[in-house]
């Protein structure tokens, strides 16, 4: 099977830092190869590592949008 998205909900819950770092170099492999990974998350230490777009949710919607992750994080430059 080679899908060309995963959908996946709270992928390191319940992890310990040791594996939730081997998933995200999973997901960092799985992205290089083309694969597209829509998670959801309340670890954002984690979607700041892995993440190129992050979409936060209230309330049942997107509450903001923060393009350019590498750059910045819930509108605030970062590097």
């Amino acid at each position: 099977m080679e899908p060309k998205v995963l959908l996946l909900d709270e992928p390191t819950a319940s992890l310990d830092p040791e594996n939730t770092k081997m998933i995200s170099v999973l997901f960092r492999s799985l992205a290089k190869n083309g694969i597209t990974i829509v998670l959801s998350s309340q670890d954002t230490l984690f979607t700041e590592q892995v993440a190129d777009d992050i979409f936060e949710v209230s309330g049942g919607a997107v509450a903001q949008h923060v393009q350019d992750n590498l750059h910045c994080y819930r509108g605030k430059k970062i590097r």
